[in-house]
């Protein structure tokens, strides 16, 4: 299954987009929230947006460490198998 990248253009949240932010990383959620929390400071976004934002951003944000989560317990058991498959296992 494969997945378009989420993209940010300005308040609101696009798939495929050729431009905007990619909210793919924990870095970018963070340097995406921060712009967000800026333009509420400025008066130029309503607390419900952000309000509604931060909530997604949270969710995002299980969603990608729990991928990293994954992606690691499966190197892990890549390296386990290996180890059993060598007989180089020590107990």
């Amino acid at each position: 299954m494969t997945h378009k990248c989420l993209r940010v253009n300005g308040g609101g949240m696009t798939k495929g987009k050729k431009y905007g932010s990619r909210l793919d990383s924990l870095k970018n959620l963070r340097i995406y929230l921060a712009r967000k929390i800026n333009e509420y400071d400025k008066g130029e976004l309503e607390a419900e947006q952000l309000r509604v934002i931060s909530y997604a951003l949270q969710i995002l944000k299980s969603i990608l460490t729990e991928g990293e989560i994954e992606i690691r317990l499966k190197a892990l058991e890549k390296v386990e198998l290996e180890r059993g498959s060598h007989g180089s296992r020590k107990h």
